[in-house]
Parts: structure tokens; C-alpha cells; sequence
């Protein structure tokens, strides 16, 4: 089970369970010689065990595991499972949000061990086991794939090796289709509308106007589905800021042209300044009721 409760602090909340093994020769007995007893529980803080911590941890405490026995076999095989609740860092990039997909990485490695003096291997060369996964509201879970890491650094001339699980999860478009582009999709149909009107109608700008202003709240509050200052891409905002910047300018001076055009007999006209001020002042009432 997972979540993503701060996108915008990009956050990865994931319940799991951890599966270590590993061979302990002082754990080992000849079960004939006791009785038959051939495995038992041992508390975790009263044996060896790895210290596999989780590198990109942002839990206060960092370790998230719930420390459960261990059980131990008379051959020296020791498994120990603890479950846990892991609050990791993520990089959220919602550049074709909402049709985005997000791989957010778990690493985990000793935190005192080298590689000669601790291996670390994926039991299963498929990564997590996701048999159990509980399905997310917001979240498809397409993998988790596993990989193993053995990095030298220029301190040392020792390994020093992590096993990284990339959480592969998708967003469901099904609410934003029908709450964001839905709407959308209404809205700019409403400017083939106006092309409808004879020219000399006066309907053309109350039919124009609330359109604008629309456009305006959803582009100015997008709060409610997106935090646009951390999530578009460093490589799309370009497009960005064209988009919302040569836009509006398009859409004021078709208005101007239209006063401009309007028959005298239509009423008074509306200037460039009364328009740009009217809808400055319905976008800051707009956004200042969103943000609260």
C-alpha cells in the first residue's frame, strides 16, 4: 500500500514488508541434542542482524521498520521480517500531468558495512512482490523492479552496495478528465460559438467575456489538482510560460479589435484599460478565494 501525500513537497508514503536472510554459524545446533527443536524466535536486539537502513529515508525517526522476531533455524538460517511504514523521497515530475507516470526510488544498503564484509543480494531478480498490494484511488502499481548497486568511491577501495526498488505507478485520469479537461474542452468550444454571431451583435462580447474569465480562474488557481511551481519540468517551461503568457495577450486584443469594430449605435465601447482592469480585478478575487 502507497500514497503520495505532499506532491508538492514530493513525498512517498509505502506501507511494506522488508524480507532479510542471511547464515549466522554461531546460531547453529544439532536439534537432536535438544530435545528436536529445530527453529526458534528471538527478539532482533539479542542477535546479529544487518543494519540495512533506507538511504533516502525522510521519516523523522528514519528507520520506519517495527522491530519483530527473528526466526532461527538450527542450521543458522536466520529470516527476519519486519513491516513497516517508509516515508522516502521522491522527484515528482508531472510534465504531462494528468497522464503522467512517476518512478519513485527505495534504497536500501548498511549503513556500516562495506561489500567485502556484507553482500547484499535480490532474492528475486523481479524485484517486490506486489501480490498483496491494495489498490490506491489515485495510483496504479505497474512494477516494482529491483536492482543491485555496487559503487567505489574515491575514499575507499572498498564496494559499498545497495539494493534500489523503483515503485513504477501511474495516475488515474478519470477524475481530472471529468473535473479538469472536461471543462476545458467546454470552455473553448465556446469560442466557436462566437463565431456564429453576425458581427454587428452585441452578444459577442457577453458571450466572450465570461469565457476569458474562466479561462482565467483555472489558469491562475490550479491548486486544487496541481502545484504548477514544482511539478513542470525544467525542459517544458518554455512552453509554459508561452502558452499562459501569449495567450491572454491574443485574447485582449481580439477584444480590442471587437470594441473597436462595434457600430456606434451598439453603446459605448469598451477600452483597453477598463478591460485589463475588469478582469485583473476578478482574477485576484478569484484566486485570493482559492488560496484562502
Amino acid at each position: 500500500m502507497f500514497r503520495l501525500p505532499d506532491e508538492k513537497n514530493q513525498l512517498l508514503i509505502t506501507n511494506l514488508w522488508l524480507k532479510l536472510e542471511w547464515n549466522d554459524v554461531n546460531l547453529r545446533w544439532n536439534s537432536s541434542e535438544y530435545g528436536g527443536v529445530k527453529d526458534l524466535r528471538i527478539p532482533p536486539h539479542r542477535i546479529w542482524k544487518p543494519d540495512v537502513l533506507m538511504y533516502n529515508s525522510a521519516d523523522e525517526g528514519f528507520d520506519g521498520t517495527y522491530p519483530t522476531n527473528v526466526v532461527v533455524r538450527n542450521n543458522g538460517s536466520c529470516l527476519y521480517v519486519p513491516p513497516g511504514i517508509f516515508k522516502s523521497t521522491c522527484k515528482i515530475d508531472i510534465t504531462w500531468f494528468p497522464f503522467d507516470d512517476q518512478r519513485c526510488e527505495m534504497k536500501f544498503g548498511s549503513w556500516t558495512y562495506d561489500g567485502f564484509q556484507l553482500d547484499l543480494q535480490l532474492q528475486d531478480e523481479g524485484g517486490g512482490d506486489i501480490s498483496s498490494f491494495i489498490t490506491n484511488g489515485e495510483w496504479d502499481l505497474i512494477g516494482v523492479p529491483g536492482k543491485r548497486n555496487e559503487i567505489y568511491y574515491n575514499c575507499c577501495p572498498e564496494p559499498y552496495i545497495d539494493i534500489t526498488f523503483i515503485i513504477i505507478i501511474r495516475r488515474r485520469t478519470l477524475y481530472y478528465f471529468f473535473n479538469l479537461i472536461v471543462p476545458c474542452v467546454l470552455i473553448a468550444s465556446m469560442a466557436v460559438l462566437g463565431f456564429t454571431l453576425p458581427p454587428d451583435s452585441g452578444e459577442k462580447l457577453s458571450l466572450g467575456m465570461p469565457r476569458v474569465r474562466t479561462v482565467k480562474e483555472y489558469a491562475c488557481c490550479p491548486e486544487p489538482y496541481i502545484d504548477i511551481t514544482y511539478v513542470v519540468h525544467i525542459r517544458r517551461r518554455t512552453l509554459f510560460y508561452m502558452v499562459n503568457l501569449g495567450f491572454p495577450c491574443v485574447v485582449v486584443s481580439s477584444m480590442t479589435l471587437l470594441g473597436f469594430t462595434l457600430p456606434f449605435e451598439c453603446g459605448e465601447k469598451l477600452t483597453l484599460g477598463t478591460l485589463l482592469t475588469s478582469d485583473s480585478v476578478c482574477m485576484t478575487v478569484l484566486c485570493y478565494y482559492h488560496t484562502g
